[in-house]
């Protein structure tokens, strides 16, 4: 294998980490949680073992940055994701059951914590889906952009200098 299709696949494994940061499953979200350290640790391994100087060189370097320019813009989507979702939250059944804890009507267990975030969840589920999509856009376009590029740069590569022979007479 080519050091050229190892960056494709290096590309191809940055874009299941980007489709899975972006699934709402929990089952998912732990997958990327645990993948996106490991293919950023396999981006660096690999390109320790390529040439510096040399287009895959580059273009590696270019997957790494492209990850942690991704990374910082989803998780700043993701922040203010969630300042929109607290800010503009309902929380009524929230402030109903503090209310009934502090007055002696509910007992703060497990369960009953469990039953008040899901009725929170249920409440808030179209803000929760909206802001998270409209917040985590950004890096997904970019990641997209910079990996449409990233392919059609790999499709086309530089051929490689070649020193001109000099014949002598």
């Amino acid at each position: 294998m080519t050091s050229l299709q190892n960056i494709k696949y290096c590309y191809g494994a940055f874009a299941v980490c980007v489709i899975a940061c972006a699934v709402p499953e929990p089952t998912v979200q732990t997958f990327a949680m645990v993948f996106s350290p490991l293919l950023l640790i396999a981006l660096y391994i690999a390109r320790s073992r390529i040439t510096k100087g040399t287009f895959e060189h580059t273009e590696m370097s270019t997957l790494i940055k492209t990850f942690w320019i991704w990374s910082a813009i989803y998780v700043v989507g993701i922040i203010v994701a969630g300042g929109i979702i607290s800010g503009f939250g309902d929380m009524t059944v929230i402030h109903e059951w503090t209310e009934s804890v502090v007055n002696g009507g509910a007992v703060p267990d497990e369960a009953e914590m469990k039953r008040v975030l899901e009725q929170y969840m249920m409440a808030n589920s179209e803000l929760m889906t909206s802001a998270t999509l409209i917040c985590v856009l950004p890096s997904l376009l970019y990641a997209l952009m910079r990996s449409k590029k990233a392919i059609s740069r790999l499709n086309n590569p530089p051929m490689p200098a070649v020193e001109p022979v000099i014949e002598q007479i």
